[in-house]
């Protein structure tokens, strides 16, 4: 029957995305972080690799697909992956319902960090466009919708300008993350790597851990003042 091919169609989606989205659409699952121990989580996630030099191949690839430039799919992957590793939930709306911003982490109880990756526009491009600006607008309207509004969240474009086109309206505060922003965050991240590589997993205390997090500054309250910007408002 049409209800049953229907049904088989969203199971199937679930499991890969890439697929002709279902006629009722997907019911979005949320995320959040209950209980959880952020240290706990990169330790899990870490803890997959079968040897330190496996884990370092997987995150010199992830810093690779991080890049201005790179095809979209690779660059949301690899900041997928980089939520996870640094502990949080992590998410893809758009690719996993089609709706919502390209990247979403739950960084805490009731705080979130969404982005919108603009990775593949022209890197000489002067000012953030009045249709982007709309399309990040409707994504923060999806998330107050699905979250409420007794939650925390930071909203950031992943865009090489920080300039906003003079027609162009935030409903938000927003912030961008630029090319230096991303490096400096990548940076970081290879340091921070290179520091617990001298341990072995198991004696890695959850103390020592958070002290190389927050040293390299790979907590979510770092982002501000070191790898994101405030937008400035282009006048006519």
């Amino acid at each position: 029957s049409e209800e049953k091919s229907e049904e088989l169609q969203k199971s199937a989606f679930k499991k890969n995305p890439q697929l002709l989205k279902p006629k009722e659409g997907i019911a979005y699952s949320k995320i959040s972080f209950l209980n959880e121990n952020r240290i706990n989580r990169f330790k899990r996630n870490i803890g997959k690799y079968d040897s330190f030099n496996e884990f370092n191949l997987y995150i010199n690839e992830l810093i690779e697909n991080l890049s201005f430039g790179i095809a979209a799919e690779k660059f949301e992957s690899a900041l997928k992956n980089l939520g996870e590793i640094l502990g949080y939930v992590s998410q893809r709306p758009d690719k996993e319902i089609r709706k919502g911003p390209d990247n979403l982490w739950c960084v805490s109880n009731k705080k979130y960090v969404f982005f919108e990756c603009k990775d593949e526009v022209d890197e000489n491009r002067n000012a953030i466009k009045k249709s982007e600006a709309g399309q990040f607008n409707n994504h923060c309207g999806w998330f107050k919708e699905e979250y409420g509004e007794l939650v925390d969240v930071l909203r950031i474009m992943i865009i090489p300008t920080k300039q906003l086109a003079h027609d162009a309206d935030f409903n938000e505060k927003v912030f961008v993350m630029r090319r230096n922003g991303l490096k400096k965050l990548k940076d970081n991240l290879k340091k921070f790597v290179k520091e617990i590589e001298k341990y072995e997993l198991d004696s890695l205390s959850d103390e020592k851990i958070q002290g190389y997090l927050n040293m390299y500054k790979l907590n979510i309250e770092n982002f501000p003042g070191n790898y994101i910007e405030d937008i400035y408002h282009l006048k006519k």
